[in-house]
């Protein structure tokens, strides 16, 4: 019965490290994902000036 409560007892620390792991990678991600769509919205904007400066 011991045997079973401590692996148990190691499948909920497991357990927890792991959903601690993955909030913390899905934050990541989300910050991540930010960071690309303003990285998009400067590009759009250098390609629209530089576009306007070769037309000029």
């Amino acid at each position: 019965m011991k045997e079973i409560q401590e692996k148990l007892a190691n499948l909920e620390m497991k357990f927890s490290f792991q959903d601690d792991l993955l909030e913390n990678l899905n934050e990541a991600m989300i910050n991540q994902r930010k960071e690309v769509e303003d990285l998009a919205v400067k590009i759009k904007y250098f390609e629209e000036l530089l576009n306007d400066c070769m037309k000029n």
